[in-house]
């Protein structure tokens, strides 16, 4: 990403930054679990971090990406994750839809029909789990398929390190 650059807007008038296509062909989980894997691994091997104590912390999307991280490397000693979960990602829109109805701001039938349009996109990203040119929700089918292959929980269960975890109860993505 450039330094400086200049952001637009899109027709909702919110920022939006189009990525560069090198971004967009390697977002995925195991990238971003490596990469951050490889420059802690790089700053112990230089002494350049005190390996006592090396604390993660995920935000949202890095919320997925610490749990794995931290059952990668041996020196992450705690780990902090805000606004996101431990389910798969795509649980998100299903519980959405579902909540709508339980509100009463669409019927079950209506709540229903919104799944299973949400499960014809799912199929449509596994069966195309490489597909780093087909977007969904702003994120291409490898970085879906990557994310959402298996759940946070998974590598929260395999830690033993202190573990924090923060949400907003008004977020409704996780």
């Amino acid at each position: 990403m450039p330094f400086i650059d200049t952001v637009s807007s899109n027709e909702n008038g919110f920022p939006f930054y189009k990525e560069p296509e090198e971004y967009l062909e390697k977002i995925s989980l195991d990238w971003r679990v490596n990469s951050a894997h490889l420059i802690i691994d790089e700053l112990v091997a230089q002494d350049i971090i005190d390996t006592t104590k090396i604390i993660v912390l995920g935000f949202s999307e890095g919320a997925q990406v610490g749990p794995k991280l931290a059952t990668k490397n041996k020196y992450i000693s705690h780990l902090l994750l805000f606004g996101g979960n431990g389910l798969n990602q795509l649980f998100d829109p299903i519980i959405t839809a579902r909540m709508k109805a339980t509100r009463g701001e669409i019927s079950e039938m209506e709540s229903q029909r919104e799944i299973d349009s949400l499960f014809t996109v799912y199929k449509n990203i596994y069966a195309n789990r490489n597909n780093t040119e087909r977007e969904w929700w702003g994120h291409t089918y490898n970085r879906w398929a990557s994310f959402t292959e298996t759940a946070p929980i998974k590598y929260l269960l395999e830690l033993e390190i202190p573990i924090y975890i923060a949400n907003g109860s008004l977020d409704e993505n996780s």
